[in-house]
């Protein structure tokens, strides 16, 4: 297999900061389909405009009405669905922006996908939250339910689906116990795909409980070589995958292959780490002292998430945040939250495998199923504890490219990691049975020279998040 350089875009933008409702562009694009519909700030919108631009999409037309970039990998009649990431509705410091993909960045990647479908075919939006998110307060606080009844005034209908089946009810602000709620799932249905020996797992453990899922410590999915994916993906011609950057205390970071991790139904059924003697991964071995305390850290935090109301009282919050990675005095990571996590690459890759190569009926075929274009949302960021507790930051940045490796490399890199540390990454070239990506070299083309040069930036020229601290001394470049 030969790899071809591939090119990434990178633009910063001025303000670093998300605009104000209904998301209009500041100025009226020559191609812009709604004309007059503008407003005073939105460099967003301007920023998703030209990555499009920088990756030379539909370049002999740029500048004029008829520009139309996404026309390459979107056609009329096409099933596009956006699967960005829209992970929690709360943030215990309210710093929200930083957990989830905001409506801004949304809605300029809506009104290039209608140009593309000439108003022949369908947009969806569709995101697999955690198992405790409420999906109408993401909606509501990110923008998105406002804007996309602002744009169905326009014309543009877009479809919103939450994937998943069930959800776990959790009131942080009244006394009241969480419950698993039955939600109405996926329209299109289900399907069973069974990547079997190409799956990262294949012939790993035999014993299928020695996995667990980070949210209810158990998987229900006794074969985990097999997943059952929502239609609304399969049924895709395209997606687009738009991520948040951030880090995470699983995988080292989050960006574009880890966002596809939404891209399934059921996440309490997805292995996050195993247990066992032989070959857990859940955290350190410890023994001794260290052992006892971390059996019992383990069962208190479980039972003050069981009562998310008592995180209002500040010594059960500081607990839960130094149990969630970032304020205890020395890494003490429970569920697979350590940078020894040797099973959210797995599934994380073979979910990849999924959307790519799946067809419509669950078969693996050798050619790629289904168009992909990746943008990475990080105008504003998450850096600690990821990717649900993380520290706010704001850096200006959106990234794009038709590859996710390529853009995640380049993503990586601007963050101050060492992509080949990065498990996700480091594995990628090497899956087994399929080639998830073509890309040897990866080109930086954007608005600021800087970045032009990603790859021969010093450390301190980059953007340096701090990872989280179970994964500290182990990403950094």
């Amino acid at each position: 297999m030969i790899f071809l350089p591939e090119t990434v875009a990178i633009y910063e933008t001025e303000k670093k900061k998300y605009p104000s409702l209904p998301f209009n562009p500041e100025k009226n694009f020559p191609e812009y389909p709604f004309k007059g519909k503008l407003q005073e700030e939105n460099e967003v919108y301007t920023a998703v405009r030209e990555v499009f631009h920088l990756l030379g999409m539909d370049a002999r037309h740029y500048g004029s009405a008829v520009w139309n970039p996404l026309g390459d990998i979107i056609k009329p009649g096409d099933n596009v669905v956006i699967k960005p990431n829209l992970l929690y509705h709360y943030h215990p410091e309210g710093k929200l922006d930083s957990i989830i993909v905001h409506g801004s960045i949304l809605r300029a990647v809506i009104d290039y996908a209608f140009i593309a479908l000439k108003k022949k075919g369908t947009i969806t939006i569709a995101e697999s939250p955690v198992w405790q998110a409420d999906f109408a307060k993401i909606l509501q606080l990110s923008g998105i339910k406002e804007m996309l009844e602002y744009i169905a005034g326009l014309g543009v209908d877009v479809d919103v689906v939450d994937m998943r089946e069930t959800m776990l009810s959790k009131n942080y602000d009244s006394v009241t116990l969480p419950k698993v709620v039955r939600l109405d799932g996926d329209p299109a249905g289900y399907q069973e795909v069974d990547l079997g020996e190409v799956s990262e797992f294949h012939g790993l453990i035999f014993d299928s409980s020695d996995y667990r899922n980070s949210m209810t410590e158990n998987i229900k999915n006794e074969d985990v070589c097999s997943y059952k994916m929502p239609k609304t993906i399969l049924n895709a011609d395209v997606v687009i995958n738009i991520s948040k950057m951030k880090t995470h205390v699983m995988a080292g970071n989050t960006l574009s292959l880890k966002n596809i991790v939404g891209a399934y139904g059921e996440k309490i059924n997805l292995p996050h780490y195993r247990t066992g003697i032989e070959m857990c991964d859940e955290h350190p071995k410890f023994s001794g002292a260290k052992a006892v305390k971390q059996a019992a850290v383990k069962n208190m935090y479980k039972f003050f998430k069981k009562y998310p109301f008592l995180e209002k009282i500040s010594s059960v919050k500081n607990f839960v945040l130094k149990v969630t990675d970032e304020k205890w005095g020395e890494p003490f990571p429970l569920w697979g939250c350590w940078h020894g996590n040797d099973t959210v690459w797995r599934m994380t890759l073979d979910l990849n495998k999924i959307l790519l190569f799946a067809s419509k009926e669950g078969k693996m075929e050798k050619t790629k199923q289904r168009k992909v274009f990746a943008i990475v949302d990080g105008i504003v960021a998450g850096e600690g504890r990821g990717p649900i507790r993380p520290e706010q930051r704001s850096d200006g940045i959106v990234i794009a490219g038709k590859d996710f490796f390529a853009v995640d490399m380049a993503a990586t890199r601007m963050m101050g990691f060492d992509y080949t540390k990065i498990p996700i990454l480091a594995k990628v070239k090497n899956a087994r049975g399929f080639t998830l990506s073509a890309a040897g070299e990866v080109n930086c083309n954007s608005n600021k020279e800087k970045w032009k040069r990603l790859w021969e930036l010093k450390k301190e020229e980059l953007l340096n998040f701090e990872p989280p601290l179970s994964w500290r001394d182990h990403i950094e470049l």
